[in-house]
């Protein structure tokens, strides 16, 4: 009786690894696949969709190394040119189906409107991600310039 008890227990711990496995493996891709959606449509539209942010706001780090940023669910940035690429994507679940952080590289040039163009940018990117009535939506971001790459100017969502 009791080892039959253990198989059943070890059985149901398995198959909840299993469940919540497939279900960090789901939310990695699809985080993934918006983080290059919206950097396609930035580069197509010049501006950042509203659609990525959370309903609650975001706060960002920016790469300019200034302070924190709170940026309303409506904030957008514009562009004159926008040409950087996410590399290297992981995905790290932290509530499976619920919570998760994106890290990656950024990589590329752009010209935010009314400032100067950085001619190579090169950033590590870490973006909190929660997922907001099936969307995954950016809750907090960071980014970060990687020695020998150019962060951005902006100090404020104003800039």
């Amino acid at each position: 009786m009791k080892s039959l008890f253990t198989m059943t227990l070890v059985l149901l711990l398995a198959s909840t690894t299993l469940a919540q496995d497939g279900q960090e493996a789901k939310d990695a891709q699809e985080i993934k696949a918006s983080i290059l959606k919206n950097n396609e449509e930035t580069k197509k539209n010049l501006k950042l969709s509203k659609s990525q942010n959370s309903a609650k706001g975001s706060q960002d780090f920016w790469s300019s190394g200034g302070l924190l940023v709170d940026l309303s669910p409506e904030f957008t940035y514009e562009f004159d040119a926008y040409n950087l690429t996410p590399k290297h994507i992981t995905i790290i679940s932290l509530v499976p189906g619920k919570a998760a952080v994106a890290a990656y590289y950024n990589e590329g040039s752009f010209k935010p409107k009314n400032s100067e163009k950085v001619d190579h940018y090169l950033c590590r990117v870490s973006v909190v991600f929660v997922n907001e009535d099936g969307e995954w939506k950016a809750r907090h971001s960071h980014f970060s310039p990687v020695q020998g790459g150019s962060g951005t100017t902006q100090t404020s969502a104003n800039d």
